[in-house]
């Protein structure tokens, strides 16, 4: 049986913080919303006014999160892309370090919105800040 070619997904940023809600460097896809309760709660914890959870349909919709761990002031974490074939869902993801690196401890998390998929998969791409000369 032919395989589907990847397809592109529509993505939405839901969230963006660096206050260290989620201290380690993982990625995870929530689809369910006694899930989400639970991880939203860890992901603003350090924030003193959290936002409420996003509102997500979960029969037609999951979300993706993305923590880049221990980083300094200015590194970031962003889902680039996302694609989708035969119900897998891939998402394409940079960590990037600032330049110049800022001596400050942050903890750098998104999270996307995209299509429900069976499942989710990973790719992470390091890239370095543009240091002027």
């Amino acid at each position: 049986m032919p395989q589907a070619a990847p397809a592109s997904v529509v993505m939405e940023v839901v969230y963006q913080d660096d206050a260290g809600g989620v201290k380690d460097s993982t990625m995870w896809a929530v689809s369910d919303s006694s899930e989400l309760a639970s991880q939203w709660r860890r992901v603003t914890m350090a924030n003193p006014s959290p936002p409420p959870a996003p509102r997500v349909n979960f029969q037609r919709e999951m979300l993706l999160f993305v923590a880049a761990g221990p980083k300094k002031a200015g590194d970031r974490i962003h889902v680039d892309s996302v694609r989708v074939q035969n119900d897998v869902l891939s998402a394409f993801v940079t960590i990037t370090e600032a330049c110049p690196r800022l001596p400050v401890d942050v903890f750098p998390l998104e999270v996307v919105r995209v299509a429900r998929a069976r499942r989710a998969d990973f790719r992470v791409t390091l890239a370095e800040g543009r240091c002027p000369s």
